[in-house]
């Protein structure tokens, strides 16, 4: 018998299930927002998530790799004020 695990998941995703809920908001007239908003989000949703995922890490790195920078200066700093002068 052949054991197969081959799992094709065709499930409705977040931004799929969000745009769901605004379009039966929309129906009822519960909200106020543009039926462009409504449709465009299962595209944009995505693209932006992941856009600011990306701009957050390529903020987080920098300031990561400035503070290893500066540290380094002044560990360098350090170590150089120790050292005995030689006159």
């Amino acid at each position: 018998m052949k054991d197969s695990k081959n799992s094709n998941t065709l499930g409705i995703s977040f931004f799929g299930l969000l745009t769901v809920a605004l379009v039966v908001l929309k129906l009822l007239e519960l909200i106020n927002i543009s039926w462009f908003w409504i449709i465009s989000l299962p595209i944009l949703g995505p693209i932006l998530s992941f856009l600011v995922i990306v701009i957050f890490l390529i903020l987080f790195f920098g300031l990561l790799g400035m503070l290893t920078w500066i540290y380094d200066k002044i560990k360098a700093l350090y170590y150089d004020l120790r050292k005995p002068s030689q006159t």
